[in-house]
């Protein structure tokens, strides 16, 4: 990814060590986390810690977005930008999917 994409709403970058406690703050909230494959729960300020650096770079789509933001079509907009990049410079495949009856990321997932 590139280190900064820009979209209309958006600013998107590589996480840095400093995000580990938002991260804390909005996995704590179920309805967020309960679409998530990975993460353990309750998730810790260890666990954001810990994972900051093993996601940098991953070539699998992955992704979440605040409760508080849901709705406005910003994770499309996000996926949308983020696969532009990765494709203007790789042709190797992007992978991602989602929970069963997440119909938001489904659409985001049909979208693409």
């Amino acid at each position: 990814m590139t280190p900064l994409i820009r979209t209309e709403r958006l600013t998107l970058r590589p996480l840095r060590s400093t995000d580990a406690a938002a991260l804390v703050h909005h996995l704590a909230d179920w309805s967020v986390m309960r679409w998530l494959s990975a993460p353990p729960w309750p998730y810790t300020l260890t666990d954001a810690e810990d994972f900051i650096p093993r996601v940098s770079g991953a070539q699998d789509l992955g992704y979440w977005l605040a409760k508080e933001k849901h709705g406005n079509g910003l994770m499309s907009e996000a996926v949308t930008a983020v696969l532009l990049d990765h494709f203007s410079v790789s042709t190797q495949p992007v992978i991602s999917g989602h929970m069963p009856g997440n119909e938001a990321s489904r659409s985001v997932l049909l979208k693409h």
